[in-house]
């Protein structure tokens, strides 16, 4: 009957703590997450396809409608941005988008809050909703509808 050394035993508990338990865990960590699906991908540019230049928010609203809209996107959180100096922030939860977007800072109705719902069966993808300005009470609330653009494509070589 021939016997393990000692050097053997040690070789094999270290390869079953440093093999077998991260696979052990790695295991668990992939069971845990199996119900777990991405949120709805909004990143990239989007172009208004609707008029909104209308009332006193008129050249506020032209800006966005010049601009279009750019989304960064990190899991639920969004960041907004049209043109060089509008900035804002946002979140999508299932096909719900909110966020709001300062657009000129020289005026009082220069932050727009932005909601919509996102039409993921549809390429390009797009959004239908409401643009309003809650600190300026004589711009009404207007409807909006936004395509994402497709990002152009260079020919490989």
């Amino acid at each position: 009957m021939r016997l393990i050394s000692a050097t053997s035993k040690k070789f094999i508990v270290a390869y079953i703590l440093l093999v077998g338990l991260p696979l052990l865990g790695l295991a668990g960590v992939l069971k845990a997450g199996r119900h777990l699906s991405a949120p709805v991908s909004v990143d990239g540019a989007w172009k208004l396809d609707n008029q909104l230049a209308s009332g006193q928010c008129s050249q506020t609203l032209a800006g966005l409608q010049d601009s279009g809209l750019n989304i960064s996107q990190s899991g639920q959180n969004l960041v907004l941005t049209s043109g060089p100096r509008s900035t804002g922030s946002g979140s999508i939860d299932g096909t719900d988008f909110s966020g709001s977007i300062s657009l000129n800072e020289d005026q009082a109705c220069g932050t727009a809050n932005l909601t919509a719902s996102i039409d993921n069966k549809t390429e390009p993808r797009s959004m239908s909703g409401t643009i309003y300005f809650a600190g300026c009470p004589n711009c009404t609330p207007l409807t909006y509808r936004a395509v994402r653009q497709t990002p152009s494509r260079r020919l490989m070589r």
